[in-house]
C-alpha cells in the first residue's frame, strides 16, 4: 500500500474510534442515569409508603355525616387511590402494604 493510502485508512480508522467511544460514553452516561434512578427508589418508596399509610389513618379517622366529612372522605379516598395507582406503576405497589 502507499503511504497516502495508509494515511487515509488510518485516519478512517481514527474516526471510526472517535465515533465509538462517543456512542461508548453515551451508554456510560445512561447506565449511570439508570443506576441513580435506581439508588432513589427505596426513598422513594419509603415516602410514598408514608403518604399512603397518613392518608388511610386520615381515612380511618374521618367521622361524620356531614357533606364536609363525606367531601374530605372522597378526597382521601381519592388520594390513596392515586398513591395505590402510582406504585403499581412503578413496580412498587407491593410494598405499600408491608
Amino acid at each position: 500500500m502507499s503511504t497516502d493510502a495508509l494515511n487515509q485508512e488510518i485516519l478512517q480508522i481514527s474516526s471510526q474510534l472517535l465515533e465509538k467511544s462517543r456512542l461508548a460514553q453515551q451508554e456510560q452516561d445512561r447506565a449511570r442515569e439508570i443506576a441513580d434512578s435506581v439508588n432513589q427508589l427505596p426513598q422513594q418508596q419509603t415516602d410514598a409508603r408514608r403518604q399512603l399509610n397518613d392518608v388511610e389513618r386520615r381515612l380511618g379517622t374521618n367521622t361524620g355525616n356531614t357533606p364536609l366529612a363525606q367531601a374530605q372522605a372522597l378526597s382521601l379516598q381519592a388520594d390513596s387511590s392515586k398513591l395505590k395507582a402510582a406504585g403499581r406503576r412503578t413496580g412498587t405497589g407491593t410494598a405499600f402494604r408491608q
